[in-house]
């Protein structure tokens, strides 16, 4: 059985011995949840951020991602451990780093009966800011002609597009996003990532986005977290994603898991993942979702399936077992990724 195996350096070291945008050493944050128990939502993290990077943070759903990036941001003290953002401290210089840096949530919400117009006004008075980058971002993307109509006719994706243009305004050196292209249409996400790309240009960028496509073209490096808060280490983003395979996820939902046993699902001959009552296969072509269509068909006890683009869960985990079956500590220091063989000895 052949592999390809693909080392990913770590950041550039030498990068660090100029001035970071992020330096995170041991940082601890835990919250207290019902009966005075705390939970250690992130676990003795450190990584630094060079000025002018792009990088994304993935890893698997509650595994602190957009914990860290509200650490970052000062909406979350750190119990241990010190955070710099542009060699200020998250604590004591909070109010001078807000000045620096946006945060792009999806939880941020709107007053439904402002017009987009009043929406950009508000929150510019509030920032202390400038309406003129929110305009100019809603332009680029063909949302100009918005401006007027109420916030509660918009879609979820027009509100995420809201959402960055209301970070764009203070012109942040630091720009933290938290899912930004989530929701938006296809045209749309070019938009968002070509203007990235063209017009914030100087900007560190922190994102926690799905899409590998986002990812691949808007990052250079990437973090990677496990559960539990842990970063396991950084690699260069293209490099990641070049030795991925896949492109598609096949689920299925089935009636009881006692009939789809894990020796019944391999003789499938495809990549899988299991939760719950539901299988997620990961295809690299179309040619592979008819081929399991066509092997699926008849079979009993299937509910239903769907087929849809992979996401950054399905890099990490793939990563992950990749790493399992490598060679140990050697393939973790290297941060090596080995392809296994699949279907016969294909690569």
């Amino acid at each position: 059985m052949n592999s390809i195996k693909l080392k990913i350096p770590f950041f550039n070291r030498r990068s660090f011995e100029t001035k970071e945008a992020v330096k995170v050493h041991r940082l601890v944050k835990e919250v207290r949840l019902k009966g005075g128990r705390r939970l250690r939502i992130l676990d003795e993290v450190s990584f630094k951020v060079p000025v002018g990077s792009k990088v994304a943070i993935i890893g698997p759903s509650g595994c602190g991602k957009t914990a860290l990036l509200k650490v970052i941001s000062t909406i979350y003290i750190p119990d241990y451990g010190e955070v710099k953002v542009f060699d200020l401290d998250i604590v004591k210089d909070a109010g001078k780093i807000r000045r620096k840096i946006s945060f792009v949530s999806p939880s941020l919400d709107f007053h439904k009966k402002l017009t987009l117009d009043e929406t950009l006004k508000f929150f510019a008075k509030v920032q202390g800011s400038d309406t003129e980058p929110a305009y100019s971002f809603l332009e680029f993307i063909k949302m100009n002609g918005l401006r007027e109509r109420p916030l509660e006719g918009f879609s979820e994706g027009q509100k995420a597009a809201v959402r960055l243009a209301i970070g764009l305004m203070k012109r942040p050196k630091l720009l933290l996003l938290d899912e930004p292209t989530a929701n938006l249409d296809v045209a749309r996400k070019e938009m968002v990532i070509e203007y990235l790309q063209r017009k914030v240009e100087g900007a560190t960028i922190m994102m926690v986005d799905h899409d590998p496509k986002v990812v691949s073209r808007l990052c250079d490096q990437v973090i990677l977290m496990k559960a539990g808060g842990k970063v396991i280490r950084s690699c260069e983003a293209k490099s990641l994603l070049k030795g991925f395979p896949f492109k598609y996820q096949f689920n299925i939902k089935v009636y009881s898991k006692a009939q789809f046993s894990r020796e019944s699902l391999e003789k499938l001959g495809y990549p899988f993942q299991l939760a719950g009552n539901v299988v997620r296969f990961l295809l690299s072509s179309k040619e592979e979702v008819k081929d399991l269509t066509e092997k699926l068909m008849g079979k009993r006890g299937l509910l239903s399936f769907e087929v849809s683009y992979v996401n950054m869960e399905d890099v990490y985990y793939w990563i992950n077992q990749q790493l399992e079956e490598g060679v140990g500590a050697e393939a973790v220091a290297n941060v090596g990724i080995v392809q296994t063989a699949r279907r016969g000895g294909k690569a």
